[in-house]
């Protein structure tokens, strides 16, 4: 383009790095489905610079507007602030990733598009505040993480928890007034300012924080300042598996005493992946009662009092040993055999032990990694890679490159990465979707049904009429998965593997009723019992049918399934799903 001088072609280079997209969106990237950004002969990026210049007037205003004034960018009013921009190569990736798609990592996070840059994009000369606006709104109305009254008090609720605003989004990054009034520096900062008079090295007059100071390049969450991943820097194990008459003893350590571990302890149904006793599910006592029932889960942590587990006497911080009971596990309702029956009639034959390790370093919760051991009740034998390692469906590093670390963004930092099975213990077949409807919590129905952007809590949306969150929602489900078609499987699977589900292999399940929700043609849908099949694919084909209100396909597709599979109406009791899961199961001992 005539006005913008890219310089040298043969010296000009990117502070980004192609590979970073590509990370996400595959390989080759085209952005728009046919412009390449690496092109051979020229420097990545160089061909998006021909659109992209450095003085051409950005179009998408709604991208600050709408993380900026919420309410105003839901109900239409115009807009308050100045939100014009260039739309040069920084911008719109950084304000498309950070502002209107659901990025699925921390923002923070640079180095994921700028991996060996960060002293170019972190120098001081790139504080400015087109930098900053890039990622973070001005204003950010109504959705701050924290609020603040006029005296410039948190606003703390009944249980002294601080109160966020009625439109925060905990994935996007702070508004700029928020960060300054945390900070107490609210009355000296505004957008006018020229940032490197103050915030520069102190050996060059500084007074405040350098840019590479505020922001490491990395999400503080996984990485230190230096990009070493905590994951790697603080790990469990474990150690030690055995078994006598009902009593499974676990020893496990941890590289930092200070790490707090959660062991849990799941039972696999038949030779299947998926569990029939599930650590999280309770049993039929009324011996731990809790705001959410009364029963004992297979869990546990240092300090917990459980009559299932016990602690052994030589267990100390950093080398734990404790004991747990099979046999002091109660039958249910519907689990009405005692595990050491289940054992003996073959409907368990393996349990995997997971522990999970938590660590909060300068008030951050890290994202750390689970460990799993599959193990053999009838032997009492270690068992490896059994449906994961080198028979794993899913690789997990492809979750980590768009991900960064799987489960920091959705469960708070906690250490639940590093290892799918994991996620098992709770999301199991045996449960219906809580935020999802015409799903399983398994974890085949969650991801798919997520990745294709089937909204959380819908009814609840729909009921509270917030404008905000109908056109939040509304956006949500227009998104699609970042290498532009959910039907590219290779960008989770190892391949090969995501052919229709072995029932053998894979225990039917259920799935959650429909919601009821006015002005839409899906009507009432009951909750069903349903096959493998019909559960993983169906994560994604229901989730778009849902979202495009297309009720004679999802009628068509449910007949399908039931044509040619399981798909039964549940019972209140879960009768009729473990009856259907004994009597298909069965088949294959």
């Amino acid at each position: 383009h005539a006005s913008y001088a890219i310089g040298n072609i043969g010296t000009w280079d990117s502070a980004a790095n192609v590979s970073g997209c590509e990370a996400c969106h595959g390989a080759p990237y085209r952005k728009h489905g046919n412009v390449e950004a690496s092109v051979a002969g020229v420097p990545d990026f160089a061909r998006c610079k021909t659109c992209h210049f450095d003085d051409r007037a950005g179009g998408h205003t709604a991208w600050q507007y709408m993380v900026d004034e919420p309410f105003n960018w839901a109900t239409g009013a115009a807009e308050t602030a100045d939100y014009s921009y260039t739309a040069n190569v920084m911008n719109v990736t950084h304000m498309s990733h950070a502002m209107e798609f659901p990025y699925p990592m921390s923002a923070s996070n640079c180095a994921t598009c700028h991996e060996g840059k960060l002293n170019q994009i972190l120098a001081d000369e790139q504080f400015t505040v087109e930098t900053c606006k890039s990622c973070h709104a001005v204003q950010g109305l109504d959705a701050w993480p924290k609020t603040y009254d006029a005296a410039g008090d948190e606003i703390l609720d009944s249980r002294g928890r601080s109160v966020p605003g009625k439109y925060y989004q905990a994935h996007r990054a702070p508004a700029l007034e928020y960060l300054w009034t945390a900070d107490g520096v609210e009355g000296f900062h505004d957008t006018t300012l020229d940032c490197t008079v103050c915030h520069k090295p102190a050996v060059d007059g500084g007074v405040a924080q350098a840019f590479n100071e505020l922001h490491t390049g990395y999400d503080v969450r996984i990485s230190d300042p230096s990009g070493q991943r905590y994951a790697d820097l603080f790990t469990v194990s474990i150690d030690q598996v055995t078994m006598s008459n009902n009593l499974l003893t676990i020893n496990f350590s941890s590289s930092d005493p200070t790490i707090l571990p959660e062991v849990l302890v799941s039972l696999y149904g038949w030779d299947s992946k998926h569990f029939i006793v599930a650590s999280h599910t309770r049993d039929g006592s009324d011996l731990c009662p809790s705001s959410r029932g009364d029963g004992c889960r297979m869990e546990w942590a240092p300090g917990d009092t459980s009559p299932l587990f016990t602690e052994d006497s030589a267990s100390v911080a950093g080398n734990w040993m404790v004991t747990l009971d099979l046999a002091a596990y109660q039958p249910t309702a519907f689990l009405t055999d005692d595990i050491p029956a289940m054992i003996l009639n073959g409907d368990v034959k393996m349990a995997e032990i997971t522990v999970t390790p938590e660590l909060t370093l300068g008030g951050v919760d890290l994202g750390l990694n689970a460990v799993t051991q599959t193990f053999e009740l009838g032997t009492s034998l270690l068992v490896s890679d059994y449906f994961k390692a080198a028979n794993a469906i899913v690789d997990t590093n492809k979750c980590n490159t768009c991900h960064d670390q799987l489960a920091v963004t959705f469960h708070g930092g906690s250490g639940r990465g590093g290892d799918i099975v994991a996620c098992k213990n709770c999301h199991v077949t045996t449960n219906p979707g809580s935020h999802l409807e015409m799903a399983s919590r398994s974890i085949e129905s969650y991801v798919h049904a997520i990745h294709s952007f089937q909204p959380f809590d819908l009814d609840d949306v729909v009921a509270d009429n917030d404008p905000v969150e109908l056109k939040r929602t509304a956006m949500h489900k227009e998104h699609t998965f970042p290498n532009f078609t959910i039907t590219n499987c290779e960008g989770c699977h190892i391949a090969g593997t995501y052919n229709v589900p072995d029932q053998s292999k894979s225990m039917p399940g259920v799935l959650s009723a429909s919601w009821a929700i006015a002005d839409r043609n899906i009507g009432t849908v009951a909750e069903t019992v349903t096959g493998p099949a019909s559960r993983a694919c169906g994560g994604c084909h229901r989730a778009d049918m849902i979202n495009a209100d297309l009720a004679g396909d999802l009628a068509s597709f449910n007949a399908h399934t039931k044509a040619f599979g399981t798909l039964e109406d549940n019972d209140a009791g879960d009768l009729t799903l473990y009856g259907i899961i004994d009597k298909i199961m069965s088949m294959f001992e």
